[in-house]
């Protein structure tokens, strides 16, 4: 009527295994790459990146509703990207509004007038795109645009900064591309032997001649 002690102690066992074989691969697989098309879902669609002119003391300002006394849900400095839905909205003051998605997926209205894109505040561009000859085995060589960018231990934003990125330094490329939070993301290797992940974020980077 009971199963054996042996038989459960059976069972226990091999629930471990199975469990610790399922993390393995996860932490395997955690980072494998993919091909960077413009048609993989999620990354077909047009993305409003934040530009160097957006400074901490005039960020653009995510919220709940088209509405500026609404909750605001996060604050976008340069590098971000959000994924614009193609909805308009101008609300009575005739401020115009554009729905957004963010990273984690969350949906929200940020102030995005012609005068914002005009200035090159904000810039549209595809979720895809990727360094002119960059790939596994190339050398990248940091631009002008590129000084300051982060070097992360994982490819997110929100992972731990190894450092930021000087311009002339040169990089190796060893993983990638992998997507992820409507960016191309690449490993590189320093000069020192030092791996971390970058976005591939146009003008950031040369890749050397093959």
């Amino acid at each position: 009527m009971f199963k054996s002690q042996s038989f459960w102690g059976k069972r226990a066992v091999f629930a471990v295994i199975i469990v610790a074989a399922f993390l393995a691969g996860t932490v395997v697989n955690q980072f494998r790459t993919v091909q960077a098309e413009p048609n993989r879902e999620g990354f077909s669609n047009q993305i409003i990146e934040i530009s160097s002119s957006v400074t901490p003391d005039n960020p653009v300002v995510v919220y709940t509703l088209p509405d500026p006394t609404s909750l605001k849900i996060d604050t976008l400095l340069w590098g971000d990207r959000v994924l614009y839905r193609g909805v308009e909205q101008t609300d009575p003051a005739g401020v115009k509004w554009r729905q957004v998605d963010l990273a984690e997926g969350v949906t929200g209205w940020i102030t995005a007038s012609l005068d914002d894109f005009n200035t090159k505040r904000l810039v549209f561009g595809d979720a895809v795109f990727t360094t002119p000859g960059i790939g596994v085995g190339t050398t990248i060589t940091v631009s002008a645009d590129g000084a300051g960018a982060n070097l992360r231990e994982n490819p997110s934003v929100a992972a731990t900064r190894v450092r930021k990125l000087t311009a002339g330094e040169v990089l190796t490329v060893v993983a990638g591309p992998y997507q992820a939070e409507y960016f191309v993301w690449w490993q590189v290797q320093d000069a020192s032997g030092a791996l971390g992940w970058v976005v591939d974020v146009q003008s950031w980077f040369a890749a050397a001649a093959q």
